[in-house]
Parts: structure tokens; sequence; C-alpha cells
């Protein structure tokens, strides 16, 4: 992390997140009519971001890989 910050700015972000980054997924969710929420909690993009890490950790990646 150190290296990749080297000569930038303290005020400059590290990582670039453009706005409303959810909202492809949520226009792809309401396409396929699946419901936001369910008995089992609710399908955001945080919680298919969430559960793909997780997945990945449980395969054996390192918390770097992943």
């Amino acid at each position: 992390m150190a290296e990749f910050a080297k000569g930038k700015p303290p005020e400059a972000p590290l990582l670039f997140l453009p706005p409303h980054s959810d909202r492809p997924f949520e226009r792809a969710r309401e396409r396929a009519k699946i419901a936001k929420t369910n008995p089992l909690g609710k399908i955001d993009f945080h919680a298919l971001w969430t559960a793909y890490v997780s997945m990945v950790l449980e395969a054996g990646a390192s918390v770097k890989e992943a």
C-alpha cells in the first residue's frame, strides 16, 4: 500500500470508486425480477460482494488474493 501511495498528496484517494456503483446491479436485479428481500435477508450489491469474498476465502485463497 505504501508503494501504491508513494508520491500522492495526503488528500488524494488511494482507490477510486465511481459514485452509485450499485446501480447496474440494482437494474439487473430488477430486470431479473429478483426481490430485494426474502425470508433469508436482503439482496444488494454489498451482500453479493460479501458472499463472493467469503466463498473465495473458504475455497482456500489468502486474504491478499481475495
